[in-house]
């Protein structure tokens, strides 16, 4: 919200200031009289329906609450939920190619400049200055960067073990398998990390982030549209200090969110509106003590119009956290497009991007997926849509691959579609030699119901052979008891005929689990 006003101008100019810019009380807050009104009685409605809202969506959405494991997954894992936080996502820059001490250096050098800005505006205008809603946020911001620094501090002390070769408690879970390179650097930029769920207080620095999200849009917006056109009004100039508090708060916050590989969901809305009632009621215990201005002339509960002010500030929230959600988004939409192969926020788009055009197309019973994507949970989908989705109905399946880590999307699919009749898996695109073993066909002992009963045909199409793509034809073959053609469609990869020939030879061979499967080379 606005700085204060001793913030604004030297202090000595504070009396004058404030007498501009925050009206005389009007009544006395230590009054009963001023609290037992219709006013004060809308205003409390407001925000135990606020608080009622926030409290329904933190109960229901929040990762920390929905920990549970699955026998169904793949791999033993956690069921998915959006609101779920993840160790890696902490300190993790969003591109491979980006070292995390990186975003390490970018979060200490933040929480100095912070700390010390906030030190000297407590030491120039006293503790009172923490009266605003300002210094609240500039405080929580600058307590983001501290915790951030030093779970990055971690991270990089786990990534540096990672890459050594050594194996420590804290990242047992982190996958042994790398991605093929031409250099050791390359390699270790390309490890996979699992997804470890993050403890407490990686849950708090997500929380924080997404606090602050909002909060410091909402007070640099009222800021630089609202406080800083009536100072000018009043020919009142501000000073370097105030600028760069309400500048480099948001620069910081942006800069961070670039980086990092943190997640928005949307529901975290309720801590940025739990924030602002905190501040409201620290303001309505205090006056209810102590007969003092308001910080803020919208918060003074003896106006007539105050309910519609508390209304038009709750209304506020949405616009500010929203822009942000957006740019957030917008970041990793460039960021997959752009670099695809470095990419590394993929939680998101498997949450998001991916079951969004899926979900339109299986009502139609095809669907063609082309992925990018680094790892994907086979509960994901249902965690957002439900067991009902619609992919229960789907009868042909085009599966494209344009980099590693697919295998989890396409078993889940498989999964979720009892009826497909058709299926094409296409290697076409995928010319980097990238290795996915987060699925390892050859040990799965579950077999997904399409394949027992409805499964017809079968196309492989292949530009380069790889050890995934034979494993995966292999257990199509195997598995499949009604498939009726496989075709297998080898492409410039494969331009010299011994080798075709000797693929052709080695597929014939494999065991096919219909008798009535007829091999076609293309």
């Amino acid at each position: 919200m606005a700085s204060s006003s001793s913030s604004l101008l030297s202090p000595s100019s504070y009396t004058e200031l404030k007498d501009a810019w925050h009206p005389s009380t009007t009544a006395n807050t230590t009054e009963s009289s001023y609290w037992f009104n219709w006013r004060v009685m809308i205003c409390c409605i407001w925000m135990a329906i606020a608080t009622v809202i926030t409290a329904f969506l933190i109960f229901k959405y929040e990762g920390f609450r929905r920990k549970r494991s699955e026998g169904g997954d793949v791999d033993g894992g956690e069921k998915e939920w959006s609101g779920n936080v993840y160790e890696d996502e902490t300190w993790r820059p969003c591109l491979r190619n980006i070292h995390p001490a990186w975003l390490l250096a970018f979060r200490v050098v933040a929480f100095f400049v912070l700390l010390v800005m906030l030190i000297v505006i407590g030491l120039v205008d006293g503790p009172t200055i923490f009266f605003y809603y300002t210094q609240w946020t500039f405080a929580l911001i600058t307590l983001y960067f501290g915790l951030g620094s030093l779970l990055s501090l971690h991270g990089c002390y786990q990534y540096n073990k990672r890459a050594a070769g050594d194996r420590v408690d804290s990242i047992e879970a982190i996958d042994s398998e790398r991605a093929r390179s031409k250099g050791a650097d390359n390699t270790i930029q390309q490890s996979q990390y699992s997804s470890n769920p993050a403890g407490f207080w990686g849950y708090v620095f997500q929380i924080i982030f997404q606090m602050n999200a909002g909060a410091v849009l909402l007070t640099d917006c009222v800021f630089w549209f609202i406080i800083v056109p009536f100072l000018e009004i009043h020919d009142y100039s501000l000073n370097v200090l105030v600028i760069n508090m309400h500048s480099l708060n948001a620069i910081f916050l942006l800069g961070d969110a670039a980086l990092n590989s943190l997640s928005f969901p949307c529901f975290r809305i309720a801590y940025f509106f739990f924030w602002t009632i905190a501040y409201v009621i620290f303001q309505w215990a205090l006056h209810s003590l102590v007969h003092i201005w308001w910080p803020y002339p919208f918060l003074d509960l003896s106006s007539h119009y105050a309910p519609l002010w508390y209304f038009s500030v709750a209304v506020m929230h949405l616009p500010c956290y929203g822009a942000f959600a957006l740019l957030v988004k917008l970041k990793h939409r460039l960021l997959q497009r752009w670099f695809p192969e470095s990419y590394q926020s993929p939680r998101l788009l498997g949450l998001c991007y991916v079951p969004l055009f899926l979900f339109s197309a299986a009502a139609f019973g095809y669907c063609c997926v082309g992925t990018k994507l680094k790892s994907l949970k086979p509960t994901a989908l249902t965690a957002v849509y439900g067991d009902d989705i619609v992919f229960n109905q789907l009868e042909h399946l085009n599966f494209r691959i344009y980099g590693a880590y697919w295998s989890k999307l396409l078993y889940w699919l498989l999964i979720a579609s009892p009826k497909l009749r058709n299926l094409e898996f296409n290697e076409i695109f995928s010319r980097d030699g990238a290795v996915d073993t987060l699925v390892r066909w050859k040990r799965l002992t579950s077999v997904p119901q399409c394949l027992l009963s409805s499964l017809q045909t079968f196309k492989w199409s292949i530009y380069n052979v790889s050890v995934q793509g034979k494993d995966l034809a292999t257990y199509i073959l195997e598995k499949s008891c009604q498939l009726k053609i496989a075709t297998i469609s080898i492409g410039q990869g494969l331009n010299d005929p011994q080798k075709k020939l000797e693929m052709e030879t080695e597929v014939k061979l494999l065991f096919r689990g219909s008798p009535t499967c007829n091999l076609v080379f293309e």
